[in-house]
């Protein structure tokens, strides 16, 4: 009768092969039960994704819509986009606060 001996190097090779894996299903386990589309879930890149969109306000009160697809690489569905749109387009000249809508709904954000 044969009898194995596992030697350390091998018990902690597989408790690290063992916690590694774990945390390659875990994470995106866990994702798969938060509102859609999260990061690192595996729905992220299977949802259907749609453009947010933004308006600048003028000084004077009057709205420019703002072709946001022109701004953004990529319209990932899981990012909430609102912020970084305003802190880009607050940087433009007579904008006193930037209207975006995004999965979250539309906000009005000022420039200071």
């Amino acid at each position: 009768m044969m009898t194995s001996r596992w030697s350390t190097r091998l018990v902690l090779t597989a408790v690290l092969f063992v916690t590694f894996l774990i945390a390659q299903v875990s994470v995106p386990l866990r994702s798969l039960f938060e509102p859609r589309p999260v990061r690192f879930g595996w729905q992220m890149y299977t949802t259907l994704t749609y453009a947010p969109e933004a308006s600048v306000e003028h000084a004077d009160g009057e709205l420019t819509t703002i072709d946001v697809l022109s701004l953004i690489a990529d319209p990932r569905a899981e990012i909430h986009w609102a912020e970084p749109l305003a802190r880009l387009l607050c940087e433009r000249e007579d904008v006193e606060a930037v209207v975006a809508t995004d999965r979250d709904g539309t906000r009005r954000i000022p420039c200071s």
